[in-house]
């Protein structure tokens, strides 16, 4: 059977949101007045957000409820921020692009909601 299509799900391949993660874990540091720049920010690059909130707390010890609160918080920063090119609310991105000179296409897709244990 003859492949005719991918499927990408990987968030940050079609848009780049490095900046706007930086951004939401920036205002929650702020809310905590907890100091962050981007340094700091290095270090959360490519974990999972339950272990961003750990490095970004420092050692600082909290009671789960509010750990659960302040992840869903930095979530809510980074779902308000306008990125390019995709719908609010990082419902996610499709576009499709020209497979080759067959004139076939591949759909290509790439999209968050931030559920789960995404940055």
């Amino acid at each position: 059977m003859p492949l005719h299509g991918f499927i990408f799900d990987l968030d940050g391949v079609l848009t780049d949101t490095a900046e706007y993660h930086y951004q939401g874990w920036q205002r929650l540091a702020d809310d905590l007045g907890i100091p962050f720049d981007r340094e700091r920010n290095e270090a959360l690059r490519g974990v999972s957000r339950r272990r961003s909130l750990e490095l970004l707390l420092a050692g600082r010890v909290y009671p789960e409820e509010q750990m659960l609160e302040m992840m869903e918080r930095k979530n809510r920063y980074y779902q308000e921020l306008p990125v390019p090119g995709t719908a609010p609310g990082r419902t996610g991105l499709s576009r499709r692009a020209d497979a080759g000179d067959d004139g076939a296409q591949e759909p290509l897709l790439s999209g968050t909601a931030q559920t789960g244990d995404a940055g």
